[in-house]
Formats: structure tokens, C-alpha cells, sequence
């Protein structure tokens, strides 16, 4: 081998070792938006009181990121908000690295990781039950990856369980099989109301809005007018729930400055009448409207 392709080759595998450095990693991490679409959102609060927390405190727990080797990249997959708080406020962070087969494995391992999460409304819960299920349901050889997350000692023989797929999610998140069919009709209805409109889905889930579970199972069965008008109800019912939110921060704002401008007025009030000149009194105090 010559000099030169000695050197190339050295070359390439200082560059290869380069790629894989933590320090690069952090610099390179991806974020994929079907991957973020399945992490629960903040409400402003919490997320308001996470960032205190990681600013006092600084980011605890690793941020888990899945190193793609086919496309040769770094996807985050857990702690997307801390790794948001971790970019705005310039601190450090650690990371976890995860080998996954396919980005369908890293689905399942996010929603079964969101689903052990105990501060998950019963709206969230439905959501992601009936997403596996729609998943499943179109292509049911997937069931063996999120097996393989929440398996047990029993899990080789549950694998060679027949039954629906509906069946089968039923024993793994321990509702019945009807439930996960609702629960599907639910996350099919979600999905096609809010295309396209991360936030009205974040609200739905979050129960900030309130739509009957009924109502969402029936939208796959609604033409696309009933779900434009739907959506629009939807949506002026959240710029009211916003606007009137908007209102008691401006009713409680103004009111402390009125009660000072009314504290001042009197001082000046008990002032003027050190003066002896009673006409320019009177045109004061009603320059004043006291």
C-alpha cells in the first residue's frame, strides 16, 4: 500500500471516529416531527416550570437518542424539551444512546415510554392505545417490537398467542379489546380533525379543549365539509378560551395601577390645601377629577 492511500485511510478512520464523539453527536442531533408528534406536550406552566428547574439546576437526566446507522444520523427521541430548554439557555446536557432496527421500533419505544408516564390525561391515553392500533392493524408483524419492550417472563409464549391484534394490545395495556377499537376509531378521528394543526391536537389531548370521545370516533365517518365546520368551532372556541384568558391578565394588571393613581391623588389632594389661593385649587381638583 502506498503512501498516500495509507494516509487516506487514516485518514477515514479519524473522521469515522470523529462522527462518533459525543461532542459531535450533541452538535448533530436531529429532530424527526412524526418522532415529536408522539411526545407529550407542556402545558405553558409546566414547561415554564421546567425550565426553572434545568436553569437551577441544570439537565439531570440524558436526553436518549437513536443512532440511525443506515442513514447515518442522530435522532432525538426522548427529552425534547429539555434538549429545547438545554439550546435556549446555552447549558449542557448528557446523552443516551439507543440502536433501534427501524424507525418503527423507535415508534414503539416511544409510545410504550409515554404510556408509562403517570401524568397522562385519559384523552393521551386513548390517543396512543388507537395509534398502535392503527398501526398494527396495517401491518400486525410490528407487535413483535413492542413485545419486546414490555416483555415478561411469559412473553415466548404470548407470541405464539392467536388473536386479533386488537386482542393482543388489549392484554399488553390491560383494557378490553373494544376499548382499543374505540380507541382506534378515536386516534384516526384526532388525526384527520387536526391535520396539520399540531396545537389544536395538543389541546384536545390536554383537555383544554373539550370534545366528546364520540364526536372524534364519528369525524372518519364526516365528509370533509362537516370537518372544516367542526374545525372551525374548534378553533374559535380556543381564540374566546384564549382571549378571555388575556382579559383577567389585563383586569388584575391595570387594577393595582388604579389603586395607586388613586393613592396619589389624594396625597397631591391633602397637599393642595396647604395653598391659599382657592380658584387655582378648585381648577387643579378638577384637572385632577377628585
Amino acid at each position: 500500500m502506498s503512501k498516500k492511500k495509507k494516509f487516506a485511510a487514516l485518514l477515514q478512520t479519524a473522521q469515522q471516529e470523529i462522527a462518533h464523539t459525543e461532542v459531535y453527536i450533541k452538535e448533530h442531533i436531529e429532530i424527526l416531527d412524526e418522532l415529536r408528534d408522539l411526545i407529550r406536550p407542556l402545558s405553558e406552566e409546566e414547561y415554564r416550570q421546567l425550565e426553572q428547574n434545568i436553569v437551577e439546576e441544570g439537565c439531570r437526566d440524558p436526553l436518549v437518542v437513536w443512532k440511525d446507522s443506515q442513514a447515518q444520523r442522530y435522532v432525538l427521541i426522548d427529552g425534547h424539551h429539555r434538549y429545547s430548554i438545554c439550546q435556549k439557555h446555552k447549558l449542557p446536557f448528557k446523552i443516551e444512546l439507543r440502536d433501534f432496527e427501524n424507525i418503527e421500533a423507535v415508534k414503539d419505544w416511544m409510545v410504550n415510554n409515554q404510556l408509562g408516564k403517570r401524568n397522562l390525561t385519559k384523552e393521551e391515553m386513548a390517543y396512543l392505545r388507537g395509534y398502535q392500533y392503527n398501526r398494527f392493524k396495517q401491518k400486525p408483524g410490528n407487535l413483535a417490537n413492542l413485545k419486546q419492550f414490555a416483555a415478561t417472563a411469559d412473553d415466548t409464549s404470548r407470541q405464539k398467542e392467536e388473536g386479533s391484534t386488537a386482542e393482543k394490545l388489549a392484554k399488553l395495556f390491560k383494557v378490553s379489546d373494544k376499548t382499543i377499537k374505540r380507541d382506534g376509531q378515536y386516534a384516526e378521528g384526532l388525526g384527520r380533525l387536526s391535520e396539520g394543526m399540531p396545537e389544536l391536537k395538543n389541546k384536545i389531548l390536554k383537555g383544554e379543549l373539550k370534545v366528546p370521545a364520540k364526536v372524534l370516533r364519528q369525524v372518519p365517518k364526516m365528509s370533509d365539509e362537516e370537518i372544516a365546520q367542526l374545525r372551525e368551532r374548534l378553533l374559535q372556541q380556543s381564540q374566546e378560551q384564549t382571549g378571555n384568558k388575556n382579559e383577567q391578565r389585563a383586569s388584575s394588571a391595570p387594577k393595582k395601577g388604579k389603586d395607586k393613581v388613586s393613592q396619589l391623588k389624594a396625597e397631591v389632594i391633602q397637599l393642595l390645601k396647604q395653598v391659599e389661593d382657592e380658584a387655582l385649587l378648585l381648577q387643579i381638583k378638577k384637572l385632577l377629577g377628585a
